[in-house]
């Protein structure tokens, strides 16, 4: 596009800001780094439920009623107006600080009844 076409339209550009969410993006990370671990601890127990025998309809019975929202819960969040006019670090952020607990709370359940 012509610029100054694009002024007319747009505006004077601007430079988009960066580099102040550093910080928070490594947190973000992180947070989001032990939510992984952990649910790839419940693929490894699906695994081992699954090699010792149980069916994959029984599993799915079984893992719905507590995984389905638990994902759920997360993805509300993202989806709030609050959490939307975040950065995309903050949103990230929040998101794994609520998704943390929830997952660390199932995977702790999971291993006192199992």
């Amino acid at each position: 596009m012509n610029p100054q076409t694009y002024a007319r339209l747009y505006g004077a550009p601007r430079p988009a800001p960066g580099g102040r969410a550093t910080g928070v993006a490594v947190v973000a990370g992180v947070v989001w780094g032990v939510v992984v671990l952990v649910l790839h601890g419940f693929g490894l127990l699906a695994f081992v439920m699954l090699a010792g025998g149980e069916s994959a309809g029984e599993l799915l019975v079984r893992a719905a009623p507590a995984g389905v929202p638990a994902v759920a819960l997360p993805a509300v969040v993202a989806c709030t107006p609050a959490v939307r006019r975040l950065t995309v670090p903050g949103r990230f952020l929040v998101t794994g600080l609520v998704a943390l607990p929830v997952f660390l709370g199932l995977a702790l359940w999971a291993l006192a009844s199992g």
